[in-house]
């Protein structure tokens, strides 16, 4: 990792790693470089990799710089997503689904995308429908966010950033 994106501090809280940065910046740069080595060592360890991405402002520059930063055979991964508006169509700015194709999808050619369809008539159908797609693979990595205030992380000073890692 490029120490001018290094954490201020770390530390272990249970059996997480947590990682605290200076900056949006520096925690996006970090994470995203994080998760293109362990893409591509996923791909090169199993020929695939499969991963679930977060929406949001929190993710925003996170999902830039790891779609910038090369070095992952995207026609190997297949993405998930863990968030959409119930009723929305997919063409709407506000959907996640046009969140992700316009940051991710339409820019990397991942080997799927599966989205949530928030527009569906039977939303206990569409949850079930995705549910089973989550379940017919193992997933290897997912990318969420606890806002940009660490609102999920109360103990947190609002003005810190938080890059926790299972098993790094």
């Amino acid at each position: 990792m490029s120490d001018s994106h290094a954490p201020v501090r770390s530390f272990k809280a249970d059996a997480l790693d947590v990682h605290v940065f200076a900056s949006q910046p520096d925690l996006a740069a970090y994470v995203a470089l994080d998760v293109r080595n362990y893409l591509a060592d996923t791909i090169a360890r199993n020929g695939s990799a499969a991963a679930i991405l977060a929406t949001g402002n929190s993710q925003i520059q996170f999902l830039k710089n790891l779609v910038a930063l090369g070095g992952i055979d995207w026609s190997k991964v297949t993405l998930f997503h863990m968030d959409e508006y119930l009723g929305i169509s997919a063409e709407h700015p506000a959907s996640f689904r046009h969140y992700m194709k316009q940051r991710v999808e339409s820019l990397v050619k991942p080997k799927a995308f599966h989205y949530i369809h928030g527009d569906c008539d039977l939303p206990h159908v569409e949850c079930a429908r995705y549910t089973a797609l989550l379940q017919s693979q193992a997933i290897d990595l997912c990318c969420l966010g606890v806002g940009e205030q660490l609102e999920d992380l109360q103990r947190f000073h609002a003005r810190e950033f938080a890059h926790a890692l299972l098993g790094a």
